[in-house]
């Protein structure tokens, strides 16, 4: 279709349904009345093209535009052919009748993929290349995209348009629509047939947003704000102010639902916390540069997820790998928004302690949360560990991993969190999402049963924090997959700075178990045996040791990419998947029993370290430890209600570390 004569002939019901959802009694839309009230729809259409050319840009397209990210692997040129990658897999889209086939799984047959090209991560991608090329060529391929996408998806959405129409997809079109509406308006390349092709179809994806969205979670986030980005910048459409009003009630409570006082999105996964904050974030902006206003608990809370992110940030700048996450960069986002938000903190934090003032301790809880991050320091060169006594996170995202502990230290990743590889349900899928792929434990190879969801209560009295040590406690007791028994794993954690980890376990049970102690080590590591202990031994770059108490025999095995059972695979984004050694402790435990570990991080060598009991008991257990020339006597209580009633009063009742030589 070459003219908007033409398209007005071909499609008169789809321009019937635009005139019926504009509101034409809009300032400025008086020419366009007219005409409507003569019936006169393609003079309608000319004089709507012409208003919208006309109308101030009072928000500022540019204020619109995703950063492009997604095709960064792929020439825009190739896009130009078909080709795309999506979450690291490349394909060509297949054509019917010279009609992409929009439900294309992609070479993995992954749904995702189908839902990421329906998206159009591919068209922002080309919107950049033009705004930074000229290339007329890149706006050709945009409207031959929009335009083919709303006439194969035209129809009302149903089972058949599964991957055009699902509220995810149908938001981030809107958001990434939106730019290229506007920014496009003058550009010869791209027609007035096809700005009326994208004004006729946002009213259908208003309406499946207001009328069809998720429960909640993240996706409502997505969801509504594309319908409050929808409303405010079309504001000509008939209900575009119900929409803004319904998007703006959603966020306004759905930010109170979905956050911990803490900061922390209660899917508990730093990706998914991430994308909806950006969401909750760009909602905010956008009611600001369109003159609403917000509530002043919405920006506060807008300011305590970004702290979340800012503390728990790796010294490489990247964010934890828990639950079904990437490993993300951050650290120019958490710049960007520390000078927004004057915060000198965060600034300290992003750039390594060279810039903004300091935190008054490295280490800190999240205590809805109940997620623990212990640093050494803030350099690049830190101790950083994220140790889980937390709920299990609300909706799908979520792993049975409580008691999971994540080391890295001297620039690079140590203990891992296996990651989320993908999501399409196979043997890996449960690998990944279970105990298995997490640094704690099996029981008779069994791992946890799903914890609990939500967070009732903050858990600050499980943290202690000095600035020579910190301490923290957590217990997983929803029990075993397929074990009858009421198996409990506490887990105790104790961290002196600048020197090693001290995890004490304890596995109660009634009956005889055989147990399994996991260590997932990065792909990077060289991992060796030596003994009782497991050491990593790569040349001029930070190593691990691990030594366990003597107090139980282990049998140690070495898994590196094994299928059967699926064990030491790696992922850190999604459809990455990569062999990493995995150290499995094997030992039969006929009734209760605790055993210790030391987790000592150095650069190169790992010097030896001897651990020995002191004294152990039901409540309290003594450690002498040993590391080069100093050695620290380590006395813990292990009563859960001793500690909860004394640890935050008289933490010296709990805790004694006697030794310690200050760094």
């Amino acid at each position: 279709m070459k003219s908007v004569d033409e398209l007005c002939q071909k499609h008169p019901k789809l321009i019937t349904n635009l005139f019926e959802n504009i509101n034409i009694e809009h300032p400025g839309l008086e020419t366009v009345r007219e005409y409507v009230n003569k019936g006169d729809y393609t003079q309608a259409s000319h004089s709507l093209i012409t208003y919208f050319r006309n109308k101030p840009d009072k928000i500022g397209w540019k204020n619109l535009l995703p950063e492009q990210k997604f095709n960064k692997d792929l020439d825009a040129d190739h896009i130009l052919n078909n080709e795309f990658i999506f979450q690291r897999i490349s394909g060509t889209v297949p054509q019917d009748n010279d009609r992409f086939n929009w439900s294309y799984l992609g070479t993995k047959e992954d749904s995702e993929w189908a839902w990421f090209l329906n998206r159009h991560y591919h068209v922002v991608d080309l919107f950049h290349a033009y705004l930074r090329s000229g290339n007329s060529d890149y706006v050709q391929y945009i409207y031959l995209s929009i335009r083919d996408w709303i006439l194969t998806s035209i129809a009302a959405p149903n089972t058949h348009y599964w991957a055009q129409w699902r509220g995810r997809e149908v938001a981030c079109r809107i958001l990434h629509w939106a730019p290229i509406f506007y920014g496009l308006l003058e550009s010869p390349n791209f027609s007035d047939v096809d700005h009326l092709l994208m004004l006729a179809i946002l009213p259908v994806h208003g309406n499946f947003l207001r009328h069809c969205h998720t429960w909640g979670a993240n996706w409502l986030a997505r969801e509504m704000n594309g319908l409050a980005t929808l409303a405010i910048c079309w504001p000509e459409f008939k209900f575009s102010q119900s929409w803004l009003t319904y998007a703006q009630f959603h966020m306004s409570r759905e930010i109170e639902l979905q956050v911990y006082p803490d900061g922390s999105h209660k899917e508990l996964t730093s990706h998914y916390h991430r994308v909806t904050l950006l969401d909750f974030d760009n909602f905010a902006k956008l009611m600001q540069l369109s003159g609403h206003n917000l509530s002043i608990s919405f920006g506060k809370t807008l300011e305590r997820m970004w702290n979340y992110l800012a503390f728990a940030m790796r010294p490489d700048g990247s964010s934890p790998l828990n639950n079904d996450s990437d490993r993300d960069e951050l650290r120019t986002t958490i710049k960007s928004v520390a000078n927004l938000y004057n915060r000198s903190d965060w600034q300290y934090i992003a750039s390594n302690g060279q810039e903004g003032d300091g935190p008054l301790s490295p280490s800190i809880l999240f205590p809805w949360a109940g997620q623990v991050i212990m640093r050494s320091s803030w350099n690049k060169d830190a101790h950083w560990a994220f140790f889980d006594v937390g709920p299990h996170g609300i909706n799908y995202h979520t792993h049975n991993d409580k008691l999971h502990l994540s080391v890295a230290a001297f620039g690079r990743d140590l203990l891992v969190d296996s990651g989320r590889y993908h999501y399409k349900r196979d043997s890996f899928w449960h690998y990944f999402r279970n105990s298995a792929s997490h640094n704690t434990i099996l029981v008779d190879g069994q791992g946890q049963n799903a914890g609990i969801g939500e967070a009732l209560n903050p858990v600050e009295q499980q943290f202690y924090s000095t600035p020579e040590f910190d301490f923290a406690y957590g217990k997983f007791d929803q029990g075993y997959q397929g074990v009858a028994d009421k198996v409990i794993h506490s887990r105790f954690l104790v961290y002196l700075r600048h020197q090693y980890w001290v995890v004490i376990d304890r596995v109660s049970a009634s009956n005889a178990h055989q147990i399994q102690t996991l260590w997932h080590f990065h792909p990077d590591c060289n991992l060796e045996v030596q003994g009782s202990s497991i050491v990593t031994t790569n040349e001029n770059c930070g190593n691990l040791r691990i030594v366990p108490t003597d107090n139980l025999s282990w049998d140690i095995d070495i898994a590196r990419g094994s299928m059967e059972p699926i064990q030491g695979w790696w992922s850190k984004e999604y459809n990455h998947k990569q062999p990493n050694p995995t150290a499995i402790y094997s030992s039969h435990l006929s009734t209760t029993a605790t055993f210790a570990w030391i987790l000592c991080p150095a650069r190169g060598v790992v010097p030896p370290i001897d651990v020995q009991y002191q004294s152990i008991s039901d409540d309290q257990i003594e450690l002498e430890i040993t590391h080069t020339s100093n050695r620290i006597q380590l006395s813990l209580y292990l009563n859960e209600q001793h500690i909860l009633h004394s640890l935050s009063s008289h933490p010296e009742a709990i805790i004694q570390v006697k030794g310690l030589k200050p760094e």
